[in-house]
């Protein structure tokens, strides 16, 4: 290849690139204030409901008494992670 040819080449994948913006790059809001992402605080909802899922589980291959120990509480767990009862409440009254 030619050197004119490799010029050409180059040239030509110099066009096709397209330029993104950098990921780091500092985005102006242009007099808006600053948002601000709200995260829920720690639970321990799901890991209870977890659990009770689980006991269900091995309810149904054991005994189903147990079984419908397990689903009245997945389902007590489910609802108190709903309505968020527990420690987010709790952090929100000592801030």
């Amino acid at each position: 290849m030619s050197q004119e040819q490799a010029q050409h080449v180059s040239h030509t994948e110099q066009e096709d690139t397209v330029t993104l913006p950098d990921a780091h790059a500092v985005v102006e809001h242009h007099g808006e204030e600053e948002e601000h992402i709200h995260l829920p605080g720690p639970s321990y909802w799901p890991i209870l409901l977890a659990c009770a899922l689980a006991l269900t589980m091995i309810g149904l291959l054991v005994d189903i008494s147990l079984a419908a120990i397990g689903l009245l509480l997945a389902f007590m767990f489910g609802i108190g992670w709903g309505l968020n009862w527990g420690l987010e409440s709790h952090q929100a009254s000592v801030e």
